[in-house]
């Protein structure tokens, strides 16, 4: 969590050093996401980074990356999900005063997975279970829409409903004493709405 944590503050400091360099048409910023998952128990709270490039008039093509941690309990037993999208899309721009505007997109992403499972049979068998949880990293894709609102003449904050398509294939594996090994592999839906929020620098 903390090395994803790092690399998401890596890649905002990057994109920042990149705007910095380009002309104008160039926007970086953060933003904090509430997402709501299909298997989640609980919307899970996250932090990202994003990086814009004006590729025409009012067309927009982005590069964000952020971090989630789920959590799924049941009958004891608790299952953490990290996920950091890494992803690439382009929306469009609609401006309706001079400093509002409204934008509707979509694009891909990369899925970063972790998972960390912790078992009621470990207590009840210490020492006589030797076991593994392992989560594949997964493409997806998502649609985005909200709206901005320019401070000053390169500040901004926006909002935005974004919906993220993803299934994640997870693994867990047992070597147990007096029973031998046992795997079972599912897939988790991480289908669902999030909110976000943040603000913007424009170069």
């Amino acid at each position: 969590m903390r090395k994803s944590l790092l690399i998401v503050s890596l890649v905002a400091l990057a994109l920042g050093a990149y705007a910095a360099a380009e002309p104008a048409g160039v926007s970086v910023g953060g933003f904090l996401s509430y997402w709501d998952a299909d298997d989640a128990d609980d919307p899970a709270l996250g932090l990202g980074a994003k990086g814009g490039f004006e590729v025409m008039p009012n067309v927009v093509a982005e590069a964000r990356v952020s971090m989630y941690q789920f959590e799924s309990k049941e009958e004891g037993d608790k299952m953490t999900l990290d996920v950091m999208p890494l992803e690439v899309g382009a929306v469009y721009q609609l401006p309706l005063a001079d400093t509002i505007s409204v934008f509707a997109g979509g694009g891909v992403g990369y899925y970063v997975t972790s998972l960390d499972a912790d078992l009621d049979i470990e207590d009840d068998l210490p020492g006589a279970v030797d076991f593994d949880a392992e989560s594949d990293n997964a493409f997806g894709y998502y649609l985005i829409g909200g709206g901005s609102f320019q401070l000053a003449e390169n500040i901004s904050i926006f909002a935005d409903l974004k919906y993220t398509f993803l299934e994640v294939d997870v693994t867990l594996e047992a070597d147990i004493v007096g029973m031998g090994h046992v795997k079972e592999s599912d897939t988790a839906n991480l289908d669902g709405l999030a909110i976000e929020g943040g603000a913007a620098i424009k170069f």
